[in-house]
């Protein structure tokens, strides 16, 4: 497991994150295809209007079997943030991490032409045209919960971490996302450029 803390700007201010990636296969995820695309239909704005997500991803079964690729998880302490609600602060850093896999991911994207799954909806265009015709399939990507992943049972089986989450007044140490790289034969070469990139130290 390669790991390291990067610093990520985000409307100017810089936040320290830890950054956890390894080599994965089919055979190491969790799913429950059918009950998370049930869970994305009942409770997901995204659903049927990004083309990111269910019903318009694929399956992990369609689009992972057979294939080795680059699971990265990024992980940030909720200390380093400020609002004044636990709406606005859960808002903020998830736009943090957010921002930092879109940047991460474009900038792998461009420099190897190897695809990126994210944790959230698609953001390669501005307005989401799917249900005419994705504009921009080059920067689609998809979200790695909606092809039937059961991310928290990954992130704790692959990455030794648990899920925290909000309840009521009590606010987690930490969040956690995970994004992924298609990167098959090209993992290993992959895993080592990222460590060479992530290790600039801020991005």
């Amino acid at each position: 497991m390669n790991t390291v803390t990067v610093k990520h700007t985000y409307e100017k201010n810089s936040y320290d994150l830890e950054v956890k990636w390894d080599i994965f296969n089919y055979n190491d995820l969790t799913l429950n295809i059918n009950q998370v695309r049930k869970w994305c239909m009942e409770g997901c704005s995204n659903y049927n209007t990004n083309g990111g997500c269910p019903p318009f991803s694929p399956t992990a079964d369609n689009l992972l079997k057979n294939k080795d690729f680059i699971l990265l998880m990024c992980k940030i302490k909720t200390c380093q943030t400020y609002a004044s609600s636990a709406e606005e602060k859960i808002e903020l850093i998830q736009n943090i991490l957010y921002s930092f896999m879109n940047f991460l991911g474009y900038k792998i994207y461009k420099k190897y032409n190897i695809k990126f799954l994210n944790a959230g909806k698609c953001s390669g265009c501005n307005t989401c045209t799917i249900h005419s015709g994705c504009k921009n399939p080059e920067k689609r990507v998809y979200c790695l919960t909606g092809l039937g992943i059961m991310l928290g049972d990954v992130i704790e089986k692959l990455f030794h971490e648990k899920l925290q989450w909000y309840t009521g007044d009590e606010q987690p140490d930490q969040i956690i996302k995970i994004m992924g790289f298609m990167s098959e034969e090209r993992s290993s070469s992959l895993t080592k450029d990222l460590n060479s990139i992530l290790k600039e130290g801020s991005i």
